[in-house]
């Protein structure tokens, strides 16, 4: 962000301020607190985003406002059910969050009710509390974010539609990056250092680009007229993300082979589809000129690139040589087909093409849709609700200033927790330091000198414009101070200053962090080792109950067994990079060396690289299948027999046992395997079609490939030693 944007955001979220503070001591408002944190926790680079977030806080907070008018009117008189129904509520809202779209909105509902029940606990009559509570903080909320809306249209509106398109841009471009690390590789036989970091890079782009197309469907009118367009490139982008990510582990297998003798049209091919990705690149920029180039037509050809294998030279392969050709061509024709797909799209988006034409496939169904059950999800989940019973046993047995609102402000700073990692110890010591050197002087040195309330609304103005345009660098360092500001100062009609009210508002919010710190001390399982060891044990039995469904191919089990595979890579495969990832970050320094974190980042590539090998084996299977009758007759039960054998090995990686036993289990492997190369060999030269060889031959690459996936797991896992991963801290 440039220093004159920074100084125009930091003016509008100032200028909001003032408008709403004025608004509120206007209409002699009880709680003018609730506007500004809305402002604050609202405020986003641009108007769509701003107001989707803006949407989604009153949802929460008319979902959350009704839930604690029902706790009071049913729990109010048992604390014990209370705590109990406060439980299992947190617990579920923590989950949810981890799988909705709207999870913002789920936040907002998750704390409200406490802070409901809060000042209805501490009335005489806890209804009427309730209700009143209930209806101000609605009326300040909305107040809140239609001003910052509204200010955000009025001065220098920034639409989400240029952030939407420099997001599709960069991830465009690190497909293209992704394919010359690529094309390097196949060249100079060797892997690339870039590959690993390229494909973990994308799947940012991907998620910023999902974020930022949701913002953009609420200020940007042309990307509203063309949604079900965006909405098939966002799954076509992720699909071109898949098929670079499969035909990355074709090229590791296929390194060895003579591709280009094999394959005499591969070079033209690849610079053909290198045309393709430029061209992709192309499009991307004329959408954002909004200008039509006269050479588009031509660059952006749709039409398939040739694959074709030299007879001749092919002859002389062994069958698990042509396996492993087999696989390498497939997932590169299927990269093909996926940046023609992209094309089309993207010529609708600059107008080349009309909608019409293709609106049938439009709408496709999202493929990195996560599914709603994963038992990693409830740990995460475990963790705010356990924060919250501390609080709450906390505030029963020592009663502490600040009562019960200790348990509602522990929720609404935890909830965070299940979307990133929050490091209490050190938000606390910057907690305390804000309010030592910031807060603490402005409250009780500035703001009693000041006797007009236009002086208030100029130091709330200075004070906003300065820590925004602070946070335009690092957002912490607007969030905390204004956060602080807002909660401690108690602006209003009756102001009244008080260094124990100081302190005490101080404590309610001091008090959660050091309960959350304690709960995060003796939480084990949500340690980022544990995360790490959890992830890892869920992924290994995730693939072995993938491989174990294929035994279920009885004609009238097929369709059964494809979907519930589905749902197992879904829910336990493809996340696990991802979940190692996050976990290795959040890794003590102190406690795991380098050499320990770069080992374990390179088991996390293994897994990648071995989710990714499981995807392309069930794409090969069920092109097996529309041979069912010679793909029997060659295989026989030999391919059951080998997953089963892989099934053995992925159950002894579950419970880290990567050295014990491996000599039979890989031995038995090999027999099975040469069995298989025998009956191919016996029965090659009956095949049907060359489809129908084709299949085959990419069904056993494939299996090959998995198997190659698994010793890459073993010799990196071999290499770690587990024993610190294991330690106790209790």
């Amino acid at each position: 962000m440039s220093r004159k944007v920074a100084m125009q955001e930091a003016f509008k979220f100032a200028l909001s301020m003032v408008l709403m503070i004025w608004l509120a001591l206007y209409m002699n408002w009880d709680m003018p607190t609730n506007g500004a944190l809305a402002i604050l926790l609202i405020s986003l680079s641009t108007t769509g985003a701003s107001f989707q977030k803006g949407i989604m806080r009153l949802f929460g907070t008319v979902i959350g406002l009704l839930v604690g008018l029902l706790v009071v009117g049913l729990f109010i008189q048992n604390p014990w059910l209370t705590c109990a129904f406060f439980f299992v509520y947190v617990l579920v809202v923590g989950y949810v969050m981890q799988v909705s779209r709207y999870a913002y909105a789920w936040y907002v509902s998750g704390f409200l009710p406490f802070f409901v029940w809060s000042g209805a606990y501490m009335s005489n009559d806890p209804g009427i509390s309730g209700f009143d509570y209930a209806t101000f903080r609605f009326l300040e909320t909305a107040s809140g974010v239609v001003i910052y809306t509204a200010v955000c249209a009025l001065f220098w509106n920034r639409s989400s539609g240029a952030a939407l398109l420099q997001n599709s841009i960069a991830y465009s471009r690190s497909h293209k990056d992704l394919l010359l690390e690529l094309e390097n590789e196949l060249k100079s036989g060797t892997p690339s250092k870039e590959t690993a970091a390229l494909r973990t890079k994308l799947s940012g782009f991907g998620a910023n680009m999902a974020s930022t197309l949701d913002a953009a469907y609420a200020d940007t009118a042309r990307v509203i007229d063309e949604k079900p367009v965006w909405e098939d490139v966002r799954v076509q982008m992720f699909s071109v993300t898949e098929s670079l990510e499969l035909w990355s582990e074709s090229i590791h297998d296929a390194r060895s082979l003579e591709l280009s003798t094999l394959v005499p049209g591969l070079a033209e091919s690849l610079r053909r589809l290198s045309a393709r990705f430029d061209a992709i690149d192309k499009l991307w920029s004329v959408r954002a000129a909004g200008a039509m180039d006269a050479d588009l037509d031509e660059t952006s050809s749709s039409q398939a690139i040739d694959l074709e294998c030299d007879v001749t030279a092919s002859k002389d392969l062994t069958q698990s040589q042509r396996a492993m050709l087999e696989v390498f061509l497939y997932h590169l024709r299927e990269l093909d087909r996926m940046s023609a797909e992209l094309i089309g799209s993207l010529r609708i988006l600059c107008g080349i093409d009309s909608l019409s034409a293709t609106a049938a496939k439009m709408l496709q169904d999202d493929p990195n849709r996560p599914v709603w059950w994963d038992a990693h999800r409830v740990i995460r989940a475990l963790f705010p609700a356990l924060v919250f019973l501390g609080s709450y046993l906390f505030w029963i047995f020592a009663n502490p200033p600040g009562g019960p609102n200790i348990p509602g402000t522990a929720v609404a700073i935890c909830l965070f927790s299940v979307l990133g990692r929050i490091p209490p110890l050190p938000l606390l010591m910057l907690l305390v330091a804000v309010w030592l050197v910031v807060i603490a002087p402005v409250y009780c040195l500035l703001m009693p000198r000041l006797s007009t309330g236009l002086e208030l609304l100029t130091l709330v103005f200075v004070y906003m414009f300065s820590f925004a345009y602070l946070g335009s660098k690092k957002s912490v360092l607007r969030l905390i101070p204004v956060l602080l500001f807002i909660n401690l100062t108690g602006i209003s009609n009756q102001q009244q200053y008080s260094f124990m009210a100081l302190v005490i508002g101080a404590l309610v919010m001091v008090f959660p962090m050091l309960v959350m710190w304690v709960v995060d001390i003796l939480w084990t399982p949500n340690q980022p080792e544990r995360l790490f060891l959890n992830a890892l044990k869920n992924f290994f039995s995730g693939c072995s109950k993938y491989t174990a469904s294929y035994a279920l191919e009885t004609p009238r089990e097929q369709a059964s067994s494809a979907r519930l595979r589905k749902r197992i890579f879904d829910s336990t495969i493809r996340p696990a990079p991802t979940q190692l990832q996050s976990a290795l970050v959040h890794l003590d320094k102190n406690r795991f060396q380098d050499d320990a974190t770069q080992s374990a980042g390179q088991l996390v590539d293994a897994v990648r690289s071995l989710a990714a090998r499981l995807r392309s084996l069930e794409t090969a299977h069920q092109r097996s299948l529309k041979h069912e009758n010679r793909r029997n007759e060659m295989f026989g039960d030999l391919e059951a027999r080998l997953l089963k054998k892989m099934q053995d090995i992925l159950d002894l990686f579950r419970d880290r046992k990567f050295d014990v036993g491996f000599e039979q289990e890989w031995n038995d492997i090999k027999a099975i395997s040469d069995e298989v190369q025998q009956r191919i060999d016996t029965n090659a030269e009956s095949t049907s079609s060359p489809e129908e060889a084709s299949d085959l031959y990419l069904l056993l690459g494939s299996l090959r490939s998995v198997l190659r996936a698994l010793v890459d797991v073993q010799g990196v896992a071999r290499s770690i030693s587990w024993q610190p991963w294991l330690v106790t801290r209790f």
